[in-house]
């Protein structure tokens, strides 16, 4: 999610597998306080405010669809580009910044971040 917010915004299909498996959402909902998907989106939003800077604001630029694949739930969550940056706090606790290249994920270093942030004004992407 953070890497689409700092990005060109993208889809996150929770429930499929990288490969194309179909799992479904309903093993997910045993961590939430309610056993259902209504539940199970609040559980999503929880960990967005926590996990995120600015978390209660970065959730306005999530929205999520909930489908059945093969008798599965499945969520597709739309992330839209934020014109700000966003942090996400790993387990370590500190902040760090993702963004997407292409079809992968990945974190830049406070070295990359002002080369970034220039090239994010000019409409270009990091190279690399």
């Amino acid at each position: 999610m953070a890497a689409f917010l700092n990005s060109d915004g993208g889809r996150l299909i929770v429930g499929v597998r990288n490969d194309g498996t179909i799992c479904g959402i309903s093993d997910d909902f045993n961590f939430c306080q309610q056993k259902n998907i209504d539940g199970w989106e609040l559980k999503l939003r929880d960990i967005v405010k926590v996990r995120f800077y600015e978390g209660d604001i970065v959730y306005v630029y999530v929205s999520t669809k909930f489908e059945t694949l093969d008798g599965q739930g499945i969520c597709v969550a739309t992330i839209a580009k934020r014109s700000r940056l966003t942090f996400f706090k790993g387990e370590t606790g500190r902040y760090c910044l993702f963004i997407r290249q292409g079809n992968i994920t990945i974190e830049l270093g406070i070295e990359q971040v002002e080369e970034y942030l220039e090239d994010r004004k000019r409409g270009e992407a990091l190279p690399g």
